[in-house]
């Protein structure tokens, strides 16, 4: 979970951890889930997550760099899939199953660079666009397999 002293300002965050496998395929069949041929958009976007959390993981291990990866939710609902803490910056990211994504689409990922802009000036939302597309000042819509 990912917090900062904000001062006066303070949010209360929840501290419920999120649990990956390490195989989608052990997810699927752990949920009892056949996926075969096209993939339901009600199965879609948890897939898509778990890959995007599977990919961020196993990157610092390949790489021997110090990054991390946490997520953040508020108790009022704003939540951001992931952050990819690194020594110099952390990078929000948003995981949607969407292919046309949208500028409101990026709210949690403004929400969380409003909030913490000394350490976080950009985010990411990994998606199924097919190819990269900017869709705020801030925030970038990137394939997921260019991840």
């Amino acid at each position: 979970m990912w917090t900062e002293n904000r001062g006066p300002t303070r949010k209360r965050l929840l501290t419920t951890p999120r649990f990956y496998l390490f195989d989608v395929g052990v997810r699927n069949a752990a949920a009892e889930a056949s996926v075969q041929g096209r993939v339901p958009s009600d199965v879609g976007g948890p897939l898509l997550q778990h890959f995007v959390a599977q990919e961020l993981i196993a990157r610092p291990a390949y790489s021997g760099r110090g990054h991390q990866v946490s997520f953040w939710r508020t108790t009022y609902g704003v939540e951001v899939d992931f952050v990819w803490e690194t020594p110099r910056e952390d990078v929000p990211i948003e995981v949607k199953w969407t292919a046309r994504p949208r500028p409101l689409d990026a709210r949690h990922l403004e929400t969380f660079l409003d909030g913490f802009p000394r350490r976080a000036k950009r985010g990411l939302l990994v998606c199924r666009c097919p190819e990269p597309q900017q869709l705020t000042e801030r925030v970038r819509a990137v394939p997921w397999d260019l991840l």
